[in-house]
Formats: structure tokens, C-alpha cells, sequence
């Protein structure tokens, strides 16, 4: 390459001959225009530029893709000064060449790219070129421009990162501190799943507190994984931490736990005898406790938490007796729990979910977990349709039923039988079910009718605690209760329930004064003159408290209404009612509640009461009437009210006047048994028998309720819904009387990545054939009217992996042999990477392990928002896990959207402008000439005689000086115009700095009369 500063010269020779060329011709035209700029440098300015022209390149993309053409801008400026360095103009510059290199991350290997149709627009070329296709990574762009004044090289970063999905695993979720953390990413296209090879990336490593601890540049390998690993810090924080694989704008991460831990010595393994249990079964919890060495734990404690899930309530006594609680393990460590018998009214399906907690005799423990499910029915059945999940009157109706076990597994060749359970001739239909339990039915429901839902048994709730002690104080000593008179005192609360019948409703407080004997014998107790305050005295009559001094204790005691039956009174009076008689009834119902069970029915009392009083008496003449009426209440109890109803013979107050009459007594149910109650539902609709046999031998039966659908105008059926590339797929058209205008003539089918394909519609048949590509695969989509109908391509080449060891059993320091084996689609081996992780299953009790569909979620997904028979989604579909042609066509159905296909490539945009600051490359030089400027004035000052002066005219020589001197060393002392610095051009700042005052050593060389340095540069120019 030329020596610049050569280039430089000629171009001012150039420019000087130009100059003395242009003649008397000219000299018109060099007013508006300098000739010498245009002519040399491609450049239009009106007046001649003091110094070099520098320039400045700007660099733009857009839309860049591998393989596909991009757009590219490049503009030229030049930059000058008619004088002052620091007054930059600027211009574009007309006339340069490009070379344009793609440079690889390596950043030595390049590759020359062509620009397609340069078009130049104000000083702006585009043009559109195409990237190679390249692997992924941090590529540059580099633009090399030369023009007239120079030559510059500008890079651009580029990115190219297709977009992907990136999964990560460590090798297990709980790390202890000083552990080495393994992790492994997965990278995929998300263009179609394919690995990719080669990609950068890095790890990022985070602590419980975001704190990045490791971030490691890395690349994926030819199957796009990348592995990695962070060693623990024996002193690593306790909490969840996180590593993420960062890839051109896509990431993936997992988390771990970092805490202390020791596996689990044992460990729990229990299961109930049968898959499920039915009305009047007894099911039985068989399990064993074990080391993890093998060994059974015997003689092991075993605690036991019960729940029911469902809808269905259990009976209230399972709870609180008949559920098993407790047990232990025999010498072999199992063990044995037989549950209550599931009883006649159970509705449905729920699960009987048992917590189980073991404590071995060294007191280490252990949890685990049992379900047991109970089943109304023998087999379970679930049911989608076209019609919104309903059916409809008059109308072909094409109805999937799911026909499994009570506990989920299918029923592949039943015989599925669906008829109108009200209606009794009714012989219904047979389908056969496909190797997912699914039948496909074709019915018409007729008209839809009532169907009565029965409520589900009343549970009512346990009755609540009526009695809690509020306050114990010892009015003598002036302190509260010791501990132990509290702890004396508590059981008395259980045996003051029954008093607690004197509450009506809402609470009540009460306070009862003890006289306490020093041996604590309670010598007496104050009786108040309520039936609550008398209940309470009576029940801890003769009770006593620890030992002490004599004690005066006051006892505070809340009653709240224990929500049992009450008795009403009706009082009626021959010619007016006793005030006094009814006030003693009330208070002696209250009293008879004692009388009633827990659940007693609302009903009357079979006698009435004849009651008389006498003016200023106290008794009342009470008999029972000879006449019986029905009650639902039993003799003994009748018995036990009558008898205590009689109590209010004894009115309290004296009658006021004589009076008789009759009391009608009714008994009402507990409120809490009446919200209990449940009640029967109606609903419209259709409630079908289902039966399903097999080999002619019957399996089950249960009934189906389905609501009304509604048809569409337009239905659109595919078939086949599961196809193979190149094969042919017709999509039917069925209308419905509300379908209004005319069916297209041509149908599009939308691929799930390109343009659609056109088929016309056979008007006779309302059909559309489709020949599907030969590289087909995917979703495939037709869209017509609100109606739509999906087919799908399954990945012919699709990764099967199958695992296998070479024993079922290991002793300790035995070596195992791990057979892995994978396959494609048609069952031929394929090459693939393959990761092993491997924990001990105990950890799986202190924290989650992943399963095998771990990474499901990073794969494209087809959107369900309600899964086929709850079961069928589209992923599952998308992965092969569904079998039967049947199953298949109504997972399709439940289908919402199909997958969106991510851009093969991402596109890249950028811009970038070469700097030019004038004032940057000023001061540089000026640096230079300052150092310079110090040594000539030391020299001056050692020169100078007594008379010399350091004066404004002479520091102005010794700049000159200054800039003879770096020149003479082949110093860069100019502008950024390549102009030797002068002392005019530079600013305040810089020009301070060179005041003869702040340069020179000895003040005794400074005129005494001082003119300012700054003032005088801008005024002489020099």
C-alpha cells in the first residue's frame, strides 16, 4: 500500500496545477464552485477547503438473511474547514469503489460478496446482496471504500442465529454444597427441529441471589449439544440456583437446589390389592418398608393421614374411627391396612389418598404417599362430538366415545353398546373400539327430555367444639392460673358440652366463682339463676384442683349454640295465653334438646299439652292429650321429651291470673344437617346407557349425559386426518338448512410453511382432493366460512430410543451394561446423540426427578384446549402416542391451532458510522506539540538574557518552534485537515495550557506588565 503522506502531497500537487490551469475561463465557474475539490476529489463545494478533505463512511443493512437478498447502503461524506478546525462541513463524495467481505467468526477467514444493481440516489448507493449459507455465529461485515481522498474499512457486526429452541438438564435437580453440577443443552432449529451443529453459545451460572458465578463461551457439537459443568463452593448459598445456554438471542435454563441433604435411609413402596374398588369392596393397602441396601425395616412406626378427592363426601366416621391411623411393619418390613367397607352410595369416582409417615427404631423418617380409587361403575366413559361436544334432534350425529376401566385403562376390541336409558325398547347401537378404547357411533338422540341428576349422600359436618375456657384468675393471690389448674381444669370443658344446650343461638359468657380448699377440693360454687349457669355449676360439682393455699378462683367459660335439633312451642290459650307458662316451656325445650339424636328429623311431637294455671300460683296443672298423631321420633325418645317438658309445671313467677289452653311442640332438624342436604338437578338433555363387553363377555356399565349441541352452517370433514407424503386427502363439505350462499368453486389448502395449494370442489359431491407434497409434513389446513378440518403428516423420520441393562439386579460393586438403541420412524437404526443420567431413586423422595417428557415442552406444540376425553392433546398426537384411527380423528377435532412454523432464518438490520471527531484528533496532536512547546522554552530560557521577555509575540515563535521540531521527527502536529497546528485554531481550553505563564519555569522571565494570552491569539491570529 502507498505511503499516505505521498498520497497527500500529490494530491496538493494535483491540486496546485489544477489551480494555475483553470485560466481566465475558469475564474467565473471557481466562484461557485471549487474546480481543484471536484476535479481531484470528487467533491462539490463552493469555496476551496482549507486543509485536507477527511472522510467518513456510513454503512447500512437490512433484512439480511442467508441465502436471500438483503438490502445495503453506503454513503461517502467528506469532511472539511474553510478555517477554523473545530467548524467541520460536510459533504458526500461522488465517485469511490466498495469491496464488501462476509468475515467468519474465526476473524481471519473471509469471503468476497457481490453487490447486485449499485444504485446511486443523493449521495447514496443501495444495493441488495445475498449472504452465503454459513452455520451459525457472530459474523462481520467489512466494507473496504476507496475514493479520491482516501481509503477506509468499516465492520459490521452480523449475527446470524437461526431461531431455536434450546433445552437444558442437569444431571440431577438437589446438589449438595462442594458437589460438581453437570448440565447439558440441547439446541433445535425451530424451523423444523433439526440440531444445530456448530452454534456458539455460553453457560451462565446464577446463585440464589442472581449473581452471576460462571459465564463460558461454548460451541454445540455436530448433534447441537453442549455440555457443561460448575463445581460448588463447599460454602455455596442454600436456595434454588439456575444455568441458563444463551445462543443468538435464544435461551433455555432449568433449576437446581443447593442445600445440605442426606438421602433417605428407606424407603416406602405401598399399593392398594386391586386397580380399584366398587360398592360393598373392602380395599386393602399391601406395602414395605425397605434400606436402600434392601433390607426390610421391621418393627417400624407407621402414621397415616387420610383425604378424600372427588366429589363424592366419605361417611364423617371414616375420619374419625374407621380410617386406619396407625400400624407397623412386621419382621420382613410389610404391612397391611385394611380400609372400611366402601359403602352402598357412592357416586362416582374418587380417590382415598393415604400420606404415610415411617420412623424406624434409630428414629430416622420417611413419607410416602397411596392412593386407592373407588369406582361407581365398572368402566368409565367419556364422550366428544362435531356439534360442540352435544347432540342434536333430527341430525346424523357422529359421536367418540372413550370406553375404559374404572381406573383409565383402555378397552382396545370392546364392543361399545349406546342406547336411550328412558327409553326401554330401545336396543341401541354396537361399535367396536380402536386400540386407544375409542368407538366411533353414528346416532340420532331424538328429542332432548329432563334428565334428573340424584344428589349425593348428606354428610353433614362434625358438630363444632360449643364450650372454650376463656379466663382463670385467682382473685385471692390477684394472679392468673397457674399451668397446672389450667391443665386441671381443661378436661372439665368435654363434660360441660351437653349444657351448652341452654344456647339457642349466637355465644354466651358466663362466670362461676370456686372456692377452693387448700387440698383443692372445691367447697362450693356459685349457682346463678340461669339454666346455663345451674348446668355448668352441677357438671363440676366435686371436682377439685392441685393441691395449694385456699384460693377464691373466678372461671370464665364461653358457650356458643352447638347447631343441634330444637323443640318449638306453640302455646295457645283458651281465652289468653300465660306469659309465665310460656317462658317456663321455652326454658324446659331448651332443656329437653338433651333428648333429641344429632340428626333427628323435623316432625311434631305426637301429644299436645294441656296446660291450666291458677291466679297466684306458682304450679301449673300440665297433662299430656290422649290423641296421637305420627312422628318420626322414636318411643324412647318421645318418652325422654314428654318427660322433661313436664318440668315447666313450676313457672317462674307467680301467675297473674287464671288461664288454660294447649302446646303444640314441633322438633327442628339441625341446621347444619339441612345445608348438608344436597339436591337433585334437572338438565336437558340426553343421559344414554353404555355397556361395554368383550369376547361376548360383559365388562361394565355406566351412564353418559350429554347437553344439546347446535350444528353449524358448515362442517368440513378430512379424510384421512393422519396422512402420508404424496398421498391423496379429500375434505367433504357438509352444510347444515343454516348454511346460506353457495360453496366455493376452488379450495385452498394451507402448508404449513409456502404458498397454498388449489383443488377445485366437485359440486355434486361437495368434495376437494388434494395430492399432499412428496417432502410433506405437519399440519395442513382448510379453511372455508368459520368451518375448518386439519390433517396431519407424521415425521417419517422420528427418533424411537429404547434402554435395556444386562441384569435386572446389581450387587453393590457389580458393573451394569447400559444397551441403548435408536431408531427412525420405519424401525431402521440411525445414528444420534444419546446423554445418560443416572441418580439414586431415593433422591426422588426429597425432590421432583424429570420424566421422560421433560422436554416436550421445547418441541412444537399444537394447541388443545381441551384435550380429547381429557386425555388426547395434539402434542401427544405430534409424538405418535396415539394409535387408534378413531382416537386420532377425535384428538383432531380438539385441535385449536396448529403449530406456528418459526422463519427458517432470522433476519439482520444494522448500521454503522465511521467516527471522524475533529476535535479528538486536535487534541492528540496538540499533546505532541505541548511536550514539544516545554522543551523549546527551557531552551529559551537557558538562551535568554537579563533584558528578554517571555512575551505574547515571542511564545507565538516558540510554538512555531515547536512544530518545526515534531515535523522534523516525522510527528503528526496537524489538524484533523492535516494543517499544522496554530496557535488560532485551537480552543480556549486547550490554548490555556499554553500561556506563557503556565509554560515557563522562571516568573522573573515574565513581563511584569501581564497582557492576557488568550485575547491577544484571538486578536493577532498568529
Amino acid at each position: 500500500m502507498e505511503d499516505p503522506k505521498r498520497i497527500d502531497r500529490n494530491r496538493r500537487i494535483l491540486r496546485n496545477v489544477t489551480l494555475l490551469g483553470i485560466g481566465l475561463s475558469g475564474l467565473f465557474l471557481s466562484q461557485r464552485l471549487c474546480i481543484p475539490t471536484a476535479v481531484i476529489d470528487g467533491v462539490w463545494v463552493e469555496q476551496c477547503p482549507s486543509g485536507d478533505l477527511r472522510q467518513s463512511v456510513f454503512l447500512e443493512v437490512n433484512d439480511l438473511q442467508r441465502n436471500r437478498m438483503g438490502d445495503i447502503k453506503i454513503r461517502v461524506n467528506a469532511h472539511y474547514t474553510l478555517d477554523d478546525p473545530l467548524s467541520t462541513a460536510s459533504t458526500f463524495v461522488r465517485l469511490w469503489r466498495t469491496d464488501l467481505a462476509l468475515v467468519y467468526p474465526d476473524g481471519e477467514t473471509t469471503r468476497a460478496l457481490e453487490v447486485d444493481r449499485w444504485n446511486l440516489y443523493a449521495g447514496t448507493q443501495a444495493g441488495r446482496i445475498r449472504l452465503p449459507r454459513v452455520v451459525d455465529g457472530d459474523y462481520t461485515l467489512r466494507a473496504t471504500v476507496r475514493s479520491a481522498i482516501g481509503e477506509q474499512t468499516i465492520n459490521l457486526p452480523l449475527p446470524l442465529y437461526a431461531p431455536a429452541r434450546v433445552h437444558v438438564l442437569t444431571d440431577r435437580p438437589l446438589y449438595e454444597p462442594g458437589n460438581q453440577v453437570l448440565f447439558r443443552a440441547v439446541v433445535l432449529r425451530a424451523h423444523d427441529m433439526v440440531p444445530l451443529a456448530e452454534r456458539p453459545g455460553k453457560w451462565v451460572v446464577r446463585d440464589p441471589n442472581g449473581t452471576v458465578l460462571l459465564e463460558e463461551k461454548t460451541m454445540t457439537d455436530e448433534w447441537g449439544v453442549a455440555a457443561g459443568s460448575f463445581p460448588l463452593d463447599t460454602l455455596a448459598e442454600s436456595g434454588g440456583w439456575t444455568v441458563r445456554f444463551e445462543s443468538g438471542g435464544d435461551s433455555g435454563g432449568d433449576d437446581f437446589q443447593v442445600e445440605p441433604f442426606t438421602l433417605p435411609r428407606f424407603q416406602i413402596e405401598a399399593t392398594p390389592d386391586a386397580p380399584f374398588y366398587a360398592r360393598g369392596d373392602t380395599p386393602t393397602i399391601k406395602g414395605q418398608v425397605t434400606y436402600s441396601s434392601g433390607a426390610p425395616v421391621a418393627a417400624a412406626d407407621l402414621e397415616i393421614n387420610w383425604r378424600v378427592v372427588g366429589a363424592w363426601p366419605a361417611p364423617t366416621e371414616w375420619q374419625e374411627s374407621l380410617l386406619p391411623k396407625r400400624s407397623k411393619t412386621d419382621r420382613d418390613g410389610t404391612f397391611t391396612l385394611t380400609l372400611p367397607m366402601v359403602p352402598a352410595d357412592l357416586r362416582g369416582q374418587v380417590s382415598l389418598v393415604g400420606g404415610i409417615a415411617a420412623t424406624d427404631a434409630a428414629g430416622d423418617r420417611v413419607t410416602g404417599a397411596v392412593s386407592a380409587l373407588l369406582s361407581e361403575d365398572q368402566i368409565a366413559v367419556s364422550a366428544i362430538t362435531e356439534l360442540g361436544d352435544g347432540l342434536v334432534e333430527g341430525t346424523n350425529n357422529r359421536l367418540y366415545l372413550r370406553v375404559t376401566t374404572a381406573d383409565g385403562r383402555p378397552l382396545p376390541g370392546a364392543t361399545v353398546n349406546l342406547r336411550r336409558s328412558w327409553d326401554k325398547t330401545d336396543k341401541g347401537k354396537d361399535a367396536v373400539a380402536d386400540a386407544d378404547g375409542v368407538a366411533a357411533i353414528q346416532i340420532d338422540p331424538g328429542a332432548a327430555v329432563n334428565v334428573v341428576i340424584p344428589p349425593m349422600p348428606s354428610r353433614p359436618p362434625p358438630r363444632k367444639k360449643a364450650v372454650r375456657r376463656e379466663g382463670v384468675y385467682d382473685m385471692l393471690s390477684n394472679r392468673e392460673a397457674t399451668l397446672a389448674e389450667r391443665l386441671a381444669i381443661d378436661p372439665w370443658i368435654q363434660d360441660l358440652e351437653p349444657c351448652a344446650r341452654f344456647i339457642s343461638s349466637g355465644s354466651q359468657t358466663i362466670t362461676l366463682g370456686l372456692s377452693v380448699a387448700p387440698g383443692g377440693r372445691l367447697e362450693s360454687i356459685t349457682r346463678g339463676e340461669t339454666r346455663l349457669e345451674q348446668c355448668a355449676a352441677r357438671t363440676i360439682a366435686g371436682r377439685a384442683l392441685p393441691a395449694a393455699d385456699r384460693r377464691m378462683m373466678r372461671l370464665q367459660l364461653r358457650f356458643t349454640d352447638p347447631d343441634l335439633p330444637t323443640v318449638s312451642v306453640n302455646v295457645d290459650g283458651a281465652r289468653q295465653r300465660s306469659a309465665q307458662l310460656t317462658q317456663a316451656l321455652n326454658d324446659a325445650a331448651l332443656d329437653a334438646r338433651a333428648c333429641l339424636p344429632e340428626d333427628a328429623p323435623s316432625t311434631a311431637l305426637p301429644h299436645r299439652l294441656i296446660w291450666e294455671t291458677q291466679a297466684r300460683s306458682q304450679r301449673a296443672a300440665l297433662r299430656w292429650a290422649d290423641r296421637t298423631e305420627g312422628t318420626k321420633l322414636s318411643r324412647t325418645t318421645v318418652a325422654c321429651l314428654e318427660r322433661t317438658l313436664l318440668s315447666a309445671a313450676v313457672l317462674p313467677d307467680k301467675a297473674d291470673q287464671t288461664a288454660m289452653g294447649v302446646v303444640n311442640f314441633r322438633v327442628n332438624e339441625a341446621d347444619r344437617y339441612i345445608r348438608a342436604r344436597p339436591q337433585a338437578t334437572t338438565m336437558l338433555g340426553y343421559e344414554l346407557s353404555v355397556t361395554a363387553s368383550l369376547d361376548d363377555k360383559a365388562i361394565g356399565d355406566t351412564l353418559l349425559r350429554l347437553s344439546p349441541g347446535q350444528v353449524p352452517p358448515l362442517r368440513i370433514r378430512a379424510e384421512p386426518v393422519i396422512a402420508r407424503p404424496g398421498e391423496d386427502v379429500t375434505f367433504t363439505f357438509l352444510r347444515s338448512p343454516d348454511f346460506i350462499g353457495e360453496l366455493p368453486e376452488a379450495v385452498s389448502l394451507q402448508l404449513p410453511d409456502g404458498d397454498p395449494l388449489e383443488a377445485a370442489l366437485e359440486p355434486k359431491a361437495r368434495t376437494a382432493t388434494f395430492t399432499l407434497p412428496e417432502d410433506a409434513e405437519g399440519w395442513y389446513t382448510v379453511r372455508e366460512n368459520g368451518a375448518v378440518a386439519r390433517v396431519y403428516v407424521p415425521d417419517q423420520e422420528a427418533l424411537n430410543l429404547a434402554l435395556s441393562t444386562d441384569s435386572d439386579r446389581y450387587a453393590p460393586g457389580d458393573e451394569a451394561t447400559i444397551s441403548v438403541q435408536t431408531t427412525n420412524g420405519q424401525g431402521s437404526g440411525v445414528a444420534a446423540s444419546v446423554g445418560l443420567f443416572g441418580v439414586d431413586e431415593t433422591l426422588g423422595q426429597l425432590a421432583p426427578l424429570p420424566g421422560p417428557d421433560a422436554m416436550a415442552a421445547d418441541l412444537m406444540r399444537a394447541p388443545t384446549l381441551q384435550p380429547a376425553f381429557g386425555v388426547f392433546e395434539g402434542q401427544a398426537l405430534m409424538m405418535g402416542r396415539i394409535q387408534g384411527e378413531n382416537a386420532i380423528e377425535a384428538a383432531v377435532l380438539k385441535v385449536t391451532d396448529v403449530p406456528s412454523i418459526a422463519e427458517a432464518d432470522r433476519s439482520v438490520s444494522g448500521s454503522m458510522r465511521a467516527p471522524f471527531d475533529p476535535l479528538a484528533e486536535l487534541t492528540d496532536s496538540f499533546y505532541v506539540a505541548l511536550a514539544e512547546l516545554y522543551v523549546q522554552v527551557r531552551a529559551w530560557e537557558d538562551a535568554a538574557g537579563e533584558a528578554d521577555q517571555l512575551t505574547p509575540p515571542v511564545m507565538a515563535k516558540l510554538w512555531e518552534q515547536a512544530i518545526d521540531a515534531c515535523e522534523a521527527r516525522g510527528e503528526d502536529v496537524t489538524d484533523a485537515y492535516r494543517r499544522p497546528l496554530a496557535l488560532r485554531w485551537l480552543p480556549d481550553d486547550l490554548l490555556a495550557l499554553t500561556d506563557p505563564r503556565e509554560v515557563v519555569m522562571d516568573g522573573a522571565r515574565l513581563p511584569e506588565d501581564v497582557e492576557n494570552w488568550i485575547a491577544w491569539v484571538r486578536e493577532e491570529q498568529p
